[in-house]
């Protein structure tokens, strides 16, 4: 609920929350009361979606929650895909590039050394960490966004990951490409258009 609301005050009554019922578990040990991937993915939530200057701190912080959890024994805190993407995309939202993108290939390093119970990057991972250059507005986005996009692709060539680079990540670097001022930036933007051309990703029509 507070995930959806507007109230600005809502990560701090997720996270009072979320600490109440990992209060309850310490204090009982009832499994009833142990919070779930979900519950600790929402609370992740509503700090993206506040905003707040804090918030790509707060989200990350519950993310390294989880995988103390994790290294604790309890392979059902592993990070899931949403868990991942939310901490993504709250670096994202405040267009910080090199965070966004070091949590990408993080995720992708504990995908590979843990396939079993490990999180795979989904369609949306790839946009919200492209996205995040996209924020940026740096002088260096575009070139950075390029470079990610094309990891991206030797890592769906290489079957390290199961998606590709679709039409709206094409489209972010391009938007990207859009703020350079760079006499190469146009012919990176042709290329883009060629691989969206090309690609079965029917929204690149």
């Amino acid at each position: 609920a507070w995930s959806k609301t507007e109230d600005p005050n809502a990560p701090y009554r997720a996270m009072s929350l979320l600490q109440r019922l990992i209060d309850l578990y310490e204090n009982t040990n009832n499994e009833n009361f142990k919070p779930d991937i979900m519950i600790y993915t929402s609370v992740m939530q509503c700090w993206v979606k506040s905003k707040k200057s804090e918030a790509p701190e707060e989200a990350e912080s519950i993310l390294r929650q989880l995988q103390k959890m994790e290294r604790d024994g309890d392979n059902k805190m592993t990070p899931d895909t949403a868990c991942w993407n939310s901490a993504i995309a709250a670096w994202a939202s405040a267009g910080n590039g090199e965070r966004a993108e070091a949590l990408f290939l993080e995720m992708i390093d504990s995908y590979q050394m843990n396939p079993r119970y490990g999180a795979s990057p989904n369609e949306i991972t790839l946009t919200n960490a492209l996205n995040a250059w996209a924020k940026t507005r740096s002088p260096l986005a575009s070139e950075r966004a390029i470079a990610l996009v094309e990891k991206i692709e030797q890592f769906y060539t290489d079957k390290i990951i199961n998606v590709k680079p679709n039409a709206v990540n094409y489209s972010v670097v391009l938007d990207c490409l859009a703020y350079a001022k760079k006499s190469s930036a146009a012919e990176y933007a042709e290329s883009m258009l060629q691989k969206m051309s090309t690609s079965d990703d029917p929204r690149s029509e």
